[in-house]
């Protein structure tokens, strides 16, 4: 939940916000299906007007259980240390010598699920003594581990302290009161509580100043809860994202009469949330049963390589200034006003792409990074390099995103991508994203999903987006590079996926310079 009314907030490395009762959690009574406001169910003649719940954290007792996965795989032991943290129970920020952990997550990357850990520090009061700071750490990290790794790896600290307290999160961090964690186990809503507060902790800054949410917001008959109403820019995220992950993912746990009332007053805030790409393991591995198990995990590594510098069709770039802009900053989780490096790179198709390069890097070292990505840009088909109106160029290990148009790229992960000659295909995939948003919803794209009946790979099984990144790039490599991945593959992807590769064929993308390749 978000700061309240006269709260003050530090840097994100110290800052825990929380006010008041989460969703008007201390204000609900009662389990199973979520109760209206006065005591009765809202009709859909009030919808427009009414929120129809107080709060989504107490939509079912078991929404998540304790029985779902989780990603935690061990918590160290790093010491003491001096933290500012927020103490509800003094209402205010205090610096205690916290007992120190480290809980460690296992693959939490969405765009190589592979070797990499998520961590996240656990400050616990000393008042717990080691022993029971161990324990309540652990408890806790378990539990954190059981939340999709959207929300996960957005994490930073978790503040642990003893008292009957209402959670908090903000920035990177959560805050827990651990007489009130029982309370909440007891009756079934510590997970659904958690699942709120990673969503302040991790997603408010991202997406709660969003266009795209706004709109959403704007164009629903109302909100999804009478507190979300009360505090749409604090509270309204965390409670429609609780709801969309019960109605898109967790349907079998909810009564269906609130599944369809969600359905009704939030429709375009779903949407939204469906084109987000969250990553929702290990809460959910996919976001349908297919009928047969996905031959690949990702597309990319039928070939690796398959797509190269080589095949850049870039005619020329070069430097033009520099300028304020409003780019996105993934460490930051927000846009950010820089006066970057300009560079403007022209490609054959008389596309013009603008690369506006953080001034953290040396003016020598912008020209090398501009020049690496610009050629990486190049080897996409014409159709997806007419997506891109501008790439931001970043330090940091933070993984590339596409947004409005917009290619962003943190250095040190790209490389990584690079060196493991997987860059392009990543390009591929994020540039079909403004596609996905075009088509997704078509009946004859929807037609062909339902016919097959499976996943080209796992990673196309997250989400409805991945999906048709990873189906758009195995068409590609099948039909118009299938000199470059062998000859099995090929026939494995046409044979997993036939409907979806005829949807593709029927498009008449723009594929230059690939469709020369072709027999």
């Amino acid at each position: 939940m978000s700061g309240g009314k006269g709260e003050k907030f530090v840097d994100r490395r110290t800052a825990l916000l929380t006010i008041g009762s989460v969703g008007g959690l201390a204000a609900t009574g009662g389990s199973g299906v979520a109760k209206a406001i006065g005591g009765h169910r809202v009709s859909s003649q009030e919808r427009t007007a009414t929120p129809p719940f107080p709060s989504t954290t107490r939509l079912a007792p078991d929404l998540i259980i304790s029985q779902d996965p989780t990603d935690f795989e061990e918590l160290s032991r790093d010491g003491r240390g001096k933290r500012t943290v927020f103490d509800r129970r003094k209402g205010k920020w205090t610096t205690i010598d916290a007992y120190l952990f480290t809980a460690r997550y296992e693959d939490s990357d969405d765009v190589i699920p592979t070797g990499f850990t998520n961590r996240i520090e656990f400050q616990a009061n000393p008042e717990f003594g080691y022993r029971g700071s161990w324990q309540e750490a652990f408890n806790y990290a378990r539990e954190i581990g059981r939340l999709p790794r959207a929300l996960q790896t957005g994490l930073d600290t978790v503040v642990l302290h003893r008292g009957d307290k209402s959670f908090g999160g903000k920035d990177g961090n959560i805050l827990i009161h651990t007489d009130k964690a029982e309370k909440l186990d007891e009756s079934g809503y510590l997970q659904e509580t958690l699942l709120h507060e990673g969503t302040h902790a991790s997603l408010d800054g991202e997406h709660t100043t969003s266009s795209g949410w706004k709109s959403a917001q704007k164009s629903d008959p109302t909100f999804i809860t009478s507190y979300a109403e009360r505090n749409p820019a604090r509270e309204d995220l965390a409670a429609s994202f609780v709801a969309w992950i019960a109605v898109r993912h967790l349907d079998g746990r909810v009564p269906r009469e609130d599944i369809e009332t969600i359905k009704e007053t939030i429709p375009n805030r779903l949407r939204y949330l469906d084109r987000q790409n969250f990553s929702m393991a290990p809460l959910v591995r996919r976001i349908s049963d297919p009928i047969t198990e996905p031959p690949f995990t990702l597309v990319y590594r039928i070939s690796q390589d398959a797509i190269t510098a080589e095949d850049s069709t870039i005619k020329q770039w070069s430097f033009s200034g520099r300028s304020r802009r409003n780019v996105y900053d993934a460490r930051e989780g927000q846009y950010t006003s820089i006066k970057p490096y300009l560079f403007e790179a022209q490609y054959p198709s008389g596309r013009r792409i603008e690369f506006q390069v953080n001034p953290e890097y040396e003016f020598e070292r912008a020209k090398r990074a501009v020049e690496k990505y610009a050629d990486a840009i190049g080897s996409l088909p014409w159709i997806l390099i007419g997506e891109i109106d501008d790439v931001a160029i970043h330090l940091g290990k933070k993984a590339p995103r596409f947004r409005d148009g917009s290619l962003i790229v943190h250095a040190n992960r790209a490389f990584a991508l690079l060196k493991n000659d997987v860059l392009e295909e990543i390009f591929v995939r994020l540039a079909t994203k403004p596609l996905h948003e075009r088509y997704a919803q078509s009946p004859e794209w929807t037609s062909a999903k339902d016919r097959d009946g499976a996943f080209v790979s796992d990673f196309a099984t997250r989400s409805h987006e991945t999906d048709f990144g990873e189906s758009f790039l195995a068409w590609m490599l099948a039909r118009y590079l299938p000199d470059r991945i062998r000859g099995s593959r090929k026939s494995t992807v046409t044979d997993t996926i036939p409907n979806r590769i005829r949807f593709f064929d029927d498009q008449d993308f723009g594929m230059w310079p690939y469709n020369e390749f072709t027999n």
